[in-house]
Parts: structure tokens; C-alpha cells; sequence
């Protein structure tokens, strides 16, 4: 019988963890497009946009919309 021996000292390969980093940097710009994305449909929803013209644009639903939309409201209580 053969014994199967693992190193536990190998370290991951720097394939890896070039693409942990990438994901990770996507993630953050994601985040950061999100927020700008919510700051403009707020402004484009103040200014008069229709709500259904939001939508066309950023493919989020109606309710989507009408969250990001109610938290600018909530912030000012």
C-alpha cells in the first residue's frame, strides 16, 4: 500500500492570486459604479426622469428604482 503524502507547505501559484486580486479590484469598482449609478438615478428621478425611462436605461426593475429612489428619502429624516 502506497501512502499518498500532500505538502501542506506549498503556497498557492501566482495565478492565483493575480486573480483573487483582479476579482477583488473588480469588486470594488463594481461597489463604486453602483453608488454612482444610485447617485445619478436619484438626480435623473429629482429632475423629472420617469421612473419607466429609468428603468429602459439601467435595466433595474421598477422596484429596484423606487428603493434606490426611497433611500435618498429616508436620508433626510
Amino acid at each position: 500500500m502506497h501512502a499518498i503524502i500532500l505538502d501542506m507547505a506549498t503556497e498557492p501559484s501566482a495565478v492565483l492570486k493575480t486573480a483573487a486580486d483582479r476579482r477583488q479590484k473588480a469588486v470594488a469598482e463594481l461597489e463604486t459604479a453602483r453608488d454612482q449609478l444610485a447617485a445619478a438615478i436619484r438626480a435623473d428621478a429629482k429632475n423629472g426622469v420617469r421612473q419607466v425611462d429609468i428603468v429602459k436605461v439601467t435595466g433595474y426593475t421598477r422596484e429596484q428604482v423606487r428603493r434606490i429612489i426611497g433611500k435618498d428619502d429616508d436620508q433626510k429624516d
